[in-house]
């Protein structure tokens, strides 16, 4: 599995934008024995994103987005964090306890694809 860092996208992300853009995503584990059923969602706001992590009762957590070159990101809960690449594949990552400027792999590769948003297509947004 390769190695993915994201100390950098975390340093340049970490300003955030002034409204979110990152638009509306469901991701799925992409391992080797993952089932396709899609395991979190990301619903962008007006001013805000929420990452949905979808178990039973779905957990949601209020998300900051930003840009990092290329890169899409969600940070949420100060520990954690989502880096999509151009070609939607995205690495959830778990801060929790790092030191300053610790470097982490990823906790899980994920395959992402747009999701229109229900809010959005109803004029209801944010």
């Amino acid at each position: 599995m390769k190695k993915l860092l994201c100390l950098a996208a975390c340093l340049s992300g970490l300003a955030g934008n002034a409204g979110a853009k990152g638009g509306n995503w469901i991701c799925a584990d992409s391992g080797l024995f993952a089932d396709e059923e899609p395991l979190i969602q990301i619903e962008d706001h007006q001013s805000f994103s929420i990452v949905k992590v979808l178990v039973d009762p779905p957990i949601e957590h209020r998300a900051d987005f930003y840009t990092a070159g290329l890169n899409r990101g969600w940070t949420f809960d100060d520990d954690y964090q989502i880096t999509m690449k151009p070609d939607n594949t995205a690495a959830y990552y778990d801060f929790s306890g790092a030191r300053p400027n610790e470097k982490r792999s990823p906790e899980m590769l994920l395959e992402c694809k747009p999701e229109p948003s229900n809010n959005q297509e109803h004029g209801q947004d944010g």
